[in-house]
């Protein structure tokens, strides 16, 4: 049978939750927007709250923490089909918690090395992260992930940055997370029209850029090692590299109004759009 879920981690719980109290029993499991128009033998699950939380009650009671959080890690890695090995992971680590350390086992080793792909791509851009003043005083920060990464990053900057605010813009998922007054939201972003800048933010990334090119040493200058450490997918959103590559999304620089809806740190189901007036 295919199990299909709404994308959520409420979802995903509920699919666990059915499998103890209606002996559900999935082949696969995909997100409702990624299975086949004419697939067949598809059951979906309706997301409910109270079933999720009772999963979660008990992941918390029986799993370790480190755990816990590989099993956070892992469904923030959206680019991979992990929903099948992440439930069969669960499934184990209810019957056996022990089994988790187990890296005999595919699924174990498997869930392991998407938490290991996690951590460092959220550790990379944590540091290569670019922030631009917007004249409004706004903060703004535009990148592309390889997996869904706002949450911590926002919190990682809101203590970075203190009472400033600021935005930041997967383009990728067009999803943004806003961090206004103390307060973080994620909203979905139909389409962007960049704001102006500062009036001083051309000659600070002037200078950052300057800096850059006079501390390297000419005669140990390895672009190999540089592209390896630094990926070209970050060097796009960063400005040392500025001018150097295009950046893959340039059609959401579009003139539109910026509607500020929706609470907590789930994507609200109404697009937004930005645009100065509304900053």
């Amino acid at each position: 049978m295919q199990v299909i879920y709404d994308g959520s981690f409420e979802g995903f719980l509920c699919i666990v939750y059915e499998y103890y109290y209606t002996k559900l029993r999935p082949n696969t499991i995909k997100k409702a927007h990624n299975h086949g128009l004419f697939d067949e033998d598809v059951y979906e699950i309706q997301t409910d709250l109270n079933r999720a939380q009772k999963v979660l009650n008990g992941i918390k009671k029986h799993f370790t923490i480190n755990h816990y959080q590989a099993i956070l890690s892992v469904f923030s890695c959206d680019s991979i089909d992990f929903e099948k090995t992440l439930f069969e992971y669960i499934i184990m680590g209810f019957r056996d918690k022990n089994a988790l350390y187990n890296l005999h086992v595919k699924g174990v080793r498997d869930v392991e090395k998407w938490r290991k792909a996690y951590g460092r791509e959220l550790h990379r851009w944590c540091g290569f992260v670019r922030f631009k003043e917007l004249d409004n005083g706004v903060m703004y920060a535009q990148f592309e992930p390889k997996f869904s990464l706002l949450t911590p990053l926002g919190k990682h900057f809101s203590k970075r940055l203190g009472n400033h605010k600021f935005i930041l813009y997967d383009s990728l998922r067009r999803l943004a997370l806003l961090n206004f007054d103390g307060k973080m939201s994620l909203q979905n972003v139909h389409e962007v029209c960049a704001p102006p800048l500062a009036a001083h933010e051309g000659e600070v990334s002037s200078l950052w850029r300057t800096f850059f090119e006079h501390v390297a040493i000419k005669e140990r200058l390895n672009p190999s090692l540089q592209q390896q450490l630094v990926p070209l997918r970050c060097q796009g959103f960063m400005n040392e590299f500025e001018g150097l590559h295009v950046r893959g999304d340039s059609k959401i620089w579009e003139d539109s109004t910026f509607l500020h809806k929706g609470q907590g740190l789930q994507p609200s189901k109404k697009s937004i759009a930005f645009n100065k007036s509304t900053l």
